[in-house]
């Protein structure tokens, strides 16, 4: 009778590991989930090369990395893109393959916190209206560019 245990009955002829399988089980899992990321980076990489870098992203990286008071690594990628041996889209694509280059992204991030601290600052002596339709706008801007994220991941 199926679903009935028969303790008399024969032994299997090939033993199963449960600890095992659940192994299997999440290594499989591991590995698609890693083959979905590096799905993902490319696609984010694909996306990188084809927009490049922005022009305002520029700006900064130029202004940042060629401050007087800026790091020798700074001012080195600096006169490297000043010499053409380097272009702001091709750091910005992969900033970690350059000297201290994460350093000089969240020195451009914390310059543009200050801006927009800055700028919030100013608009606060502005009338509620045109605060209130500056808020829409950029609430706007945030969601079209989510949902552009959310399409280019799929």
């Amino acid at each position: 009778m199926p679903g009935i245990f028969d303790a008399n009955s024969p032994e299997p002829s090939r033993r199963v590991d449960l600890d095992d399988l659940l192994h299997r089980d999440a290594q499989a899992d591991l590995e698609r989930w890693l083959d979905e990321t590096e799905e993902w980076l490319a696609a984010d990489d694909e996306r990188l090369a084809r927009e490049g870098c922005p022009p305002e992203v520029a700006e900064a990286l130029a202004s940042v990395t060629g401050a007087d008071d800026a790091p020798l690594t700074f001012r080195s990628l600096h006169d490297r893109v000043v010499r053409g041996t380097l272009t702001w889209d091709q750091f910005w694509q992969a900033p970690h393959h350059e000297a201290d280059g994460m350093r000089v992204v969240a020195a451009v991030m914390r310059r543009a916190d200050a801006d927009i601290v800055a700028t919030v600052a100013d608009e606060s002596e502005v009338e509620p209206d045109v605060r209130r339709a500056r808020a829409e706008q950029v609430r706007a801007e945030v969601e079209a560019a989510r949902r552009e994220e959310g399409e280019d991941r799929r």
